[in-house]
């Protein structure tokens, strides 16, 4: 599996309904509605299965300490004490979220905080071995996977004599395009193929110098975080802003891709650091590189005037991703919503990674 870092840098249309949309509030015998999304109390019947030994419906009065969005999803789990499984029939194959929500409690002698197990799919293993290692916060995952099957199926492996569990799960497809088959790599730069039968798991996905995007703004029900933690030098960027409409090109973004608040706010260099060329704008993120990584950035140019006016170098780690790069040469407008994505390969062990933009 590669994992993914979506990174926003800088027509109207028919928002995307998905035809496959299962929210399940797991544990739960009733409906909770979190951003506008319904969540159904975790009833098997026409529209799912679940296969288990037995059926243990956990709950809790206590809630994560740490402030969430969607809190009430924290206080039901389901709990397995053998291999069991949830089966959905699905009615378009192809990409689809598939999201996990955990948060550990105590239910009568099941203490959730010491739960091990794995979670799989037919085709992937999502989850190998894992523990929820802060008790104090939900822990979210985030998956994009091709589903080829009618009824796929999703596993929840206890390990080591314990139990697994799960408070909510989401499949909901995804637009057709939304993740492409070709990418770049670095070192040397070249053309990947292949990206759009990889599963991912998200890593990060930032708003860069614009407000955090909650999932109700979201076509895709995407959060995306504010950049401020993870900028090396805060003085070195400013945000701006627009309120020009976008402008969408065939074969390019769409709405989907990202909401308009991301290609609308961006970073860009300051005054003080452009005229002396300090620094670039760069951001950094600790990662795992024992897994590879699509590394998705988001441009818009929305502070020049005229085209031809904005040329500049982008860097992933220390290689050079893209050599004077003018949006309005490719796009030839302005407020035009682009996106590159760049795949690395798996190394080993943990470390940083920056991307940075910068003076050409």
């Amino acid at each position: 599996m590669e994992k993914c870092v979506l990174l926003a840098i800088f027509m109207l249309a028919t928002a995307f309904t998905p035809v496959d949309n299962y929210l399940f509030d797991c544990g739960s015998s009733t409906n909770t509605t979190i951003d506008g999304c319904n969540f159904i109390g975790d009833n098997p019947g026409s529209s799912f299965s679940v296969s288990t030994g037995k059926n243990i419906l956990g709950t809790t009065s206590s809630s994560p300490v740490a402030p969430v969005a969607g809190s009430a999803l924290y206080r039901t789990a389901r709990i397995f004490t053998s291999k069991s499984s949830y089966t959905f029939p699905i009615k378009s194959k192809g990409r689809h979220w598939v999201r996990l929500h955990f948060f550990p409690f105590t239910y009568q002698t099941y203490d959730l905080t010491t739960a091990s197990f794995d979670v799989q799919t037919q085709d992937t293993v999502l989850l190998s071995n894992f523990r929820v290692q802060n008790t104090s916060s939900p822990v979210f995952m985030e998956y994009s996977v091709v589903v080829n099957s009618d009824s796929p199926v999703l596993s929840f492996v206890p390990l080591d004599n314990s139990v697994a569990f799960v408070n909510a799960i989401e499949v909901v497809s995804l637009p057709p395009g939304l993740i492409s088959d070709d990418a770049l790599t670095l070192n040397p730069l070249n053309s990947y193929n292949g990206l759009a039968s990889v599963a991912l798991l998200t890593s990060f996905r930032l708003n860069m110098g614009g407000p955090v995007v909650s999932p109700a703004t979201d076509s895709l029900q995407r959060t995306w975080a504010s950049d401020q933690d993870f900028l090396l030098h805060k003085n070195a960027a400013i945000n701006v802003t627009t309120s020009q409409i976008l402008t969408y090109h065939t074969g390019g973004a769409t709405p989907d891709t990202a909401p308009a608040i991301v290609y609308t706010t961006a970073q860009m260099m300051s005054p003080q650091n452009s005229a002396t060329n300090l620094f670039n704008i760069t951001w950094q993120f600790s990662l795992d590189f024992s897994y590879s990584y699509l590394v998705r950035m988001h441009f818009c140019d929305i502070t020049s005037k005229a085209l031809g006016q904005l040329i500049f170098n982008v860097y992933i780690g220390s290689s050079l991703a893209a050599s004077d790069l003018d949006l309005s040469a490719q796009t030839q407008s302005l407020v035009t919503p682009r996106y590159f994505d760049f795949v690395l390969p798996a190394t080993s062990g943990l470390g940083i990674l920056t991307v940075s933009v910068g003076p050409s």
